[in-house]
């Protein structure tokens, strides 16, 4: 992004707002894309990979906040069985044992066979931590240079 020079106090208020809120973008649209490429990376303890891609596409991001002086808030979250998200991700995401509700067993496929049982541990892969953990540096990278931006602009 070029760096524009502010001549009155106003102007650098409104250039560091713009600054802050490109900054915002960039780190939400980097998580965005971690998150989703942990869901359909390769199989393993560190990802899932789902054939319908329902968890990839549940992860939602939003931006609220209107131009200066509204402060912004800004996430990228999974919303809740109530509103639109998989039932199942949750336990994807914390493990844990399921149980059937209605019948004795749990009734399910595995390599072509059906198979039965009372119940299932699923094992904790922990998407969005993990991902939190990983994205940090570059987040901060984005406000750093967004704050170097500013610093330019108003010397």
């Amino acid at each position: 992004m070029p760096v524009t020079k502010y001549p009155d106090f106003q102007a650098t208020k409104a250039g560091i707002y713009r600054e802050m809120d490109h900054a915002l973008t960039q780190s939400m649209n980097a998580i965005e894309r971690q998150v989703k490429l942990r869901y359909t990376g390769p199989t393993g303890s560190a990802s899932l990979s789902a054939p319908s891609g329902r968890l990839r596409s549940a992860v939602r991001r939003e931006k609220r906040g209107g131009p200066w002086p509204a402060p912004i808030e800004a996430r990228v979250y999974m919303p809740p069985p109530s509103e639109g998200g998989p039932v199942y991700a949750r336990i994807h995401e914390t493990g844990g044992i399921i149980r059937p509700r209605r019948f004795q067993f749990l009734r399910f496929k595995v390599g072509g066979r059906w198979v039965r049982a009372r119940q299932v541990r699923i094992p904790s892969r922990p998407v969005w931590a993990k991902s939190a953990e990983e994205m940090r540096e570059r987040v901060r990278g984005f406000f750093l240079a967004a704050s170097a931006r500013i610093r330019l602009a108003t010397r």
